[in-house]
């Protein structure tokens, strides 16, 4: 894992433009923190339910990108996630937290080959983590890549506005 870990600190620090493999919870933990990590201005992030598991291990990371200036977006596929520290973290910090609706997530299926529903994050319009798998985590990942970071962060943008708040935060 450190071997790996490493591997993408370089990618990260050098931006490199070049896909490379994800799978599982302690990759994605090591490429979210990445993200986090290298990220100046923006993350926008379209998730499951916030997995606590990957998010505690990565909070100083989210914090600190938070405590820098950092915009963080964040929209739900689900709307009944448990309640935890970190919701609490980011409602308090207000962060906005919104549920994807019908409209959105069709969007987001029209960019995959066979229609799938892609998770992802989104950072300075540039990085990102496309979950094209959810149950196991997999997923193709870049540092540098706009172009396919700005067909993923326009649905974003041209929904998240509209999209009903998540009522954890009320």
């Amino acid at each position: 894992m450190h071997e790996y870990k490493e591997a993408v600190k370089e990618l990260a620090n050098n931006r490199e433009d070049y896909n490379f493999p994800n799978k599982g919870k302690d990759h994605a933990k090591i490429v979210v923190g990445m993200i986090f990590e290298t990220t100046n201005d923006e993350i926008s992030m379209f998730s499951g339910e916030l997995d606590y598991e990957i998010l505690k291990d990565i909070f100083e990371s989210i914090s600190s990108f938070i405590d820098r200036g950092g915009k963080l977006r964040i929209i739900l596929d689900k709307p009944d996630i448990p309640y935890n520290d970190i919701i609490s973290f980011l409602c308090k910090k207000n962060i906005p937290i919104k549920i994807a609706n019908d409209v959105f997530r069709k969007n987001v299926k029209a960019l995959s080959k066979n229609a799938e529903l892609y998770h992802f994050i989104i950072g300075d319009r540039r990085a990102f983590r496309i979950e094209v798998d959810t149950n196991e985590y997999k997923a193709i990942c870049n540092f540098n890549n706009p172009d396919v970071s700005q067909r993923f962060l326009k649905i974003f943008n041209d929904y998240f506005d509209d999209l009903e708040d998540f009522e954890g935060c009320r």
